[in-house]
């Protein structure tokens, strides 16, 4: 066994090609479109149809997965893995300044092999282009404006583009990174929301008093956004009761517009269309003390995303089987009957389209970088010289110093914190608010050993291609001995081979 140092890219693929008109038991859709939103929780799906009307018919029309994790909740690592079908591990994307490698076969590739016009609209070129997730797409567009002008300019040329047709298949990517804090939504979207929705105070809309692009207009108001937009999650300052409501309906309003404009994308693609709306990421809206924001915590508000299917072949139902964003690419491609991503890459959940059930699946996933903000609780565990602010803002970018999280199949959750040796353990199944720690719970034992090891394995092969790479003399950590059942999942995860 030697370890693969988080593993190279290009790997030899074992598929025969599938004709572009082959489905998995129905004609073929012409049209895929493919729609994914930062920040998108999934407890909002079907809780008030006046937030999202669009994706609660969507969900009524087709399947929904209402218990998706992310492997990373970071938009651009998020999306490498969800067109790869690779988790950060392998794929490498860590950071926004990251760059897919040419190597990886993505989604996109797949489709434009088989036949199809490709175009992705996304709220920047450079996500597209220096980020590597262009990889396929014949035609690229960035909006290239911030905030609702830019949603919505996307928007309309996603709808011309669906709405001039094709000759042969087309696969549209459209990417919101809408609703994210500070939340900006449109005046229309706040007046759309019931005044009795989700909140105690009857005059949380009383103060949206707000310009064509989301902003508000009188100063007393403002200071609330630039709060919001400036807020430090790990601070000792909160927002009041009340302004902590409003800023709930801020998010709300905000996912409304989202959902508004998804509405016109799946009119624009066809009834015939095989449509999938999956989140990114979540976010935090005060859950654990982390307020408006989604990078560094693996609590199943980041963690948890929605996704909703609905096409050909696809039955209509919900599924709360525990399944992977990096399993998306796959089951997209399954359901076209097209080439695989290949070895290392997620599991096709099809069946689970057709109506059959699908087992719950082990996951991973690792936090973003820790903040570099003052009162932030990780950092005062650093050493006294890194805790200064140069020195704590290169090791921010050390991915050794992040959570890692392993969420096994039966629901037991456990987070492991290598700034401070700490793991957690908590079963979400009795507890999903994840209030108790179960890491010290007899009856966890032989669950949280493992964990502990293979978490501390992965978090010690990051080190240790860090030390590889840096000429600071730092020596490389010594790579722990592992049990079989240990390296049996180092092993299937791609980390280790034998």
């Amino acid at each position: 066994m030697r370890i693969r140092f988080l593993l190279p890219l290009f790997l030899p693929l074992f598929v025969v090609l599938a004709a572009p008109h082959c489905s998995r038991g129905s004609a073929a859709p012409r049209t895929v479109l493919l729609i994914t939103v930062d920040s998108l929780r999934a407890d909002r799906i079907g809780a008030d149809p006046a937030v999202t009307p669009t994706l609660d018919a969507l969900a009524r029309e087709g399947m929904f997965f209402d218990r998706v994790l992310t492997p990373i909740p970071a938009g651009r690592p998020a999306l490498a893995s969800l067109m790869s079908g690779l988790s950060p591990a392998r794929h490498r994307v860590r950071f926004a300044g990251h760059v897919l490698f040419r190597e990886t076969v993505t989604v996109a590739e797949r489709l434009a092999e088989a036949g199809f016009e490709t175009a992705a609209f996304v709220p920047a070129l450079e996500l597209l282009v220096g980020g590597g997730l262009g990889q396929g797409f014949l035609e690229q567009v960035g909006s290239d404006e911030d905030g609702a002008n830019g949603a919505d300019v996307r928007t309309d040329r996603a709808v011309a583009w669906l709405d001039a047709g094709a000759a042969a298949g087309r696969f549209a990517w459209v990417h919101f990174d809408e609703p994210t804090a500070p939340y900006l939504p449109s005046r229309a979207a706040v007046d759309a929301l019931d005044p009795d929705y989700a909140g105690p105070y009857a005059d949380r809309f009383a103060f949206f008093d707000v310009d064509a692009r989301g902003l508000p207009t009188k100063p007393e108001n403002r200071r609330l956004h630039e709060h919001v937009q400036a807020l430090m999650v790990f601070g000792e300052r909160r927002l009041s009761a009340r302004d902590h409501a409003r800023v709930l309906a801020l998010y709300d309003a905000e996912v409304r517009d989202t959902d508004a404009r998804i509405g016109r994308l799946i009119a624009a693609a066809g009834e015939d269309a095989l449509v999938v709306v999956v989140g990114t990421h979540g976010e935090s809206l005060g859950e654990h003390g982390y307020f408006y924001d989604h990078g560094e915590t693996l609590a199943e508000p980041t963690l948890r995303v929605p996704l909703v299917v609905r096409g050909p072949g696809v039955e209509v139902g919900r599924s709360s089987a525990q399944l992977g964003l990096i399993d998306v690419g796959p089951t997209i491609l399954d359901q076209l009957v097209l080439p695989s991503l290949g070895a290392g890459a997620g599991r096709s959940f099809a069946a689970a389209l057709e109506g059959a059930a699908v087992a719950d699946r082990g996951l991973f996933a690792e936090s973003a970088a820790p903040l570099a903000a003052m009162g932030n609780p990780r950092l005062k565990h650093l050493p006294t010289e890194v805790n200064r602010k140069r020195a704590r803002n290169r090791e921010m970018v050390n991915p050794a110093l992040r959570l890692r999280a392993y969420v096994m199949a039966s629901g037991r959750k456990f987070v492991l914190d290598p700034i401070i040796d700490e793991l957690r353990a908590y079963d979400l199944r009795s507890d999903p608010g994840e209030e108790v720690d179960r890491a010290g719970d007899p009856a966890f034992a032989d669950d949280t050993a493992l964990a502990r090891a293979v978490l501390e394995a992965m978090v010690t092969i990051v080190a240790i291609e860090r030390a590889q790479a840096t000429t600071d003399g730092e020596p490389a950590p010594e790579f722990p001995k592992l049990d079989a059942d240990a390296t049996r999942l180092l092993v299937g995860e791609g980390v280790l081979e034998e």
